[in-house]
């Protein structure tokens, strides 16, 4: 998990975390409700980072741990609410804001990327009859002026 009760607690009173995961009435933080929320907005978090990163992290970049706070608090809320109070919808929206310029590399988490993998197209031809046919050729390839066109010559 990218961050903690503790973490959470940071940013909410303790009355308020009481509030959005005692649906027993026991006046305690039911820990295995925040573990659950924490573990949804996790799951987001590695969806987008695991593009460019390897997941899950191990340390835990500091955004990391503050994107995951902000998706946690706002599963907590979107749970027992209506509608989640401006402040941490706000922050929901940023932390979202912050995942997709990850995952499209304007923002860099201070760890190192996962190496770029360059994949050539797949090409398969096979011959029937002397005539030959070609999959995955894009026509774009100066060195091959004639890839991707099909001949029908010999149809």
């Amino acid at each position: 998990m990218y961050s903690a009760l503790t973490d959470l607690q940071n940013v909410l009173i303790s009355d308020a975390l009481v509030q959005l995961t005692d649906d027993e009435g026991l006046g305690t933080v039911n820990q295995a409700r925040i573990t659950e929320a924490i573990a949804e907005g996790d799951s987001l978090i590695d969806g987008y980072c695991g593009a460019r990163y390897v997941v899950p992290f191990n340390p835990v970049p500091v955004v990391v741990r503050s994107i995951s706070v902000a998706l946690a608090i706002h599963n907590l809320y979107a749970r027992r609410v209506e509608e989640v109070p401006a402040v941490h919808e706000n922050r929901y929206k940023d932390a979202l804001a912050r995942l997709k310029d990850i995952a499209s590399g304007a923002m860099t988490l201070g760890v190192q990327p996962t190496p770029n993998i360059v994949e050539e197209p797949a090409t398969n031809s096979q011959s029937i009859d002397n005539r030959t046919f070609t999959t995955g050729a894009t026509g774009n390839d100066p060195n091959n002026p004639g890839a991707g066109q099909i001949n029908l010559d010999n149809y």
